[in-house]
C-alpha cells in the first residue's frame, strides 16, 4: 500500500525523467551496432566459463542471479526509489549495450505513482519512456505501458 512517496524517490524519478526526455533517442542502426558488441563480448564468458546470459552481461539485473532474486522482486513491489534504482541503471546500460531495459520496473513505476494519485508525473514518465521504448521492446508490457499512456493522455487533455 502506498501511503506517501518520499521526497527523496520523487527526486530520483524526476532526474530519470529529465534524462529519459534528454538524452537523444537511439537509431536502429546505433541499437544494433551496440548490442551486436554487446554480444560479441558477453558470449565469450557464456561458452567458456559456462555462466548464463545475466552472470555475463552483469550490470544492473545481474541481481536476478540471486537465489533470493523472488523475494527481493516481491519486497520491492511498491519501493518507488528502488524500481526508479534499477530502470535508471538498466536504461544507462541500454544506451552502452542497446539492450532495453526489462519493462517490468517501468510499469511498477506507473502502478505505484498511479496509487499515490500522481497521474501527471505518471503521464510525464510515461511520454519519457515510450519516446524511447515504443518501437525497440519485444512483449506484452511494453504494449501495455504505450497504451497506458495513450489513455492517460486522452483523460489528462479531458480534465485540463
Amino acid at each position: 500500500m502506498i501511503d506517501r512517496l518520499s521526497e527523496f524517490d520523487l527526486d530520483a524519478l524526476t532526474v530519470l525523467i529529465d534524462c529519459l526526455e534528454t538524452t537523444p533517442t537511439l537509431s536502429n542502426e546505433d541499437v544494433e551496432h551496440r548490442y551486436r558488441a554487446h554480444i560479441r563480448n558477453v558470449f565469450p564468458a557464456m561458452l567458456e566459463d559456462g555462466k548464463s546470459y545475466g552472470e555475463a552481461s552483469g550490470g544492473t539485473m545481474s541481481f536476478l542471479n540471486r537465489p533470493d532474486a523472488r523475494d527481493y522482486i516481491i519486497s520491492i513491489h511498491d519501493d518507488l526509489g528502488a524500481n526508479v534504482a534499477i530502470l535508471s541503471g538498466a536504461f544507462a546500460e541500454y544506451l552502452d549495450t542497446g539492450e532495453p531495459p526489462a519493462p517490468f520496473y517501468a510499469w511498477r513505476i506507473c502502478i505505484i505513482l498511479a496509487k499515490g494519485k500522481m497521474r501527471q508525473l505518471e503521464l510525464r514518465f510515461l511520454n519519457a519512456w515510450v519516446r524511447h521504448f515504443e518501437h525497440r521492446g519485444v512483449g506484452q508490457r511494453y504494449k501495455i505501458l504505450v497504451q497506458r499512456r495513450t489513455k492517460l493522455s486522452a483523460t489528462s487533455s479531458l480534465i485540463s
